[in-house]
């Protein structure tokens, strides 16, 4: 068959130290049949629309997994998951067996970034979720925190490894003294749980000094690197 879709990398770094890659996030693109890029949201949406949203979650898991072996990274793989599609230990024996393979891979290196556009129905549900990925060794980070069933109440009850501030937050910083408050207080939070914070849509050298001295651990952004075929 063929694959018209591809993983794009895009780095996360040290705030401490912005040379220092401390993971990927792998993002799916579809292909147009002369090559051009076909964006998430126009897949997602019209694999929505046909039934086929399960498939291709586990085609982006796939061709992360696949992207990462290819080029043998040895930092951390963050890969965007639908939460339905690992919910249950069926689902998630069936995801890790279609998109890690035979030949496996450090589940160690795995960050499962749970994507709220197929939102869970109860805390319960993410605890259970959380709890049976840690079992296998599998970190979770909870995306676009900041919406949606993310929040301060949902971080202390099921305790990620991981939180991406939105760029919602992220965005205007500079400007927004009381956005700036409201992240530090959602890292200090955070911090006091034991969970790392990643700040999403950092552009600007302004941006990230403001993000550092609020204490977030982790950077992601055009600053550091847009989107691209090959790793930094």
């Amino acid at each position: 068959m063929e694959r018209r879709y591809k993983s794009l990398l895009q780095p996360i770094v040290s705030a401490a130290d912005h040379n220092e890659i401390y993971g990927y996030e792998c993002l799916i693109r579809g292909l147009h049949t002369d090559g051009t890029d076909i964006p998430a949201p126009v897949l997602f949406e019209t694999a929505d629309e046909a039934g086929m949203i399960y498939a291709l979650d586990l085609a982006a898991g796939e061709s992360a997994i696949r992207t990462a072996k290819h080029f043998d990274i040895k930092q951390n793989v963050f890969v965007n998951v639908l939460p339905y599609s690992v919910d249950t230990e069926e689902g998630l024996e069936i995801w890790l067996h279609s998109v890690v393979g035979e030949g496996g891979f450090p589940h160690e290196q795995l960050v499962f970034e749970i994507v709220e556009s197929q939102q869970l129905p109860d805390f319960e549900t993410l605890q259970r979720l959380v709890g049976r990925l840690k079992d296998r060794g599998i970190r979770i980070a909870l995306d676009d925190f900041g919406t949606g069933f993310n929040n301060l109440a949902t971080i202390t009850q099921i305790l990620p490894d991981f939180i991406k501030l939105d760029k919602s937050l992220t965005r205007d910083l500079v400007e927004d003294g009381r956005k700036w408050t409201l992240v530090a207080n959602i890292v200090d939070s955070a911090k006091q749980s034991g969970i790392k914070v990643i700040a999403e849509g950092v552009e600007d050298k302004k941006t990230a000094r403001m993000l550092e001295s609020a204490g977030v651990d982790y950077l992601q952004g055009y600053l550091f690197g847009y989107p691209a075929d090959t790793p930094l």
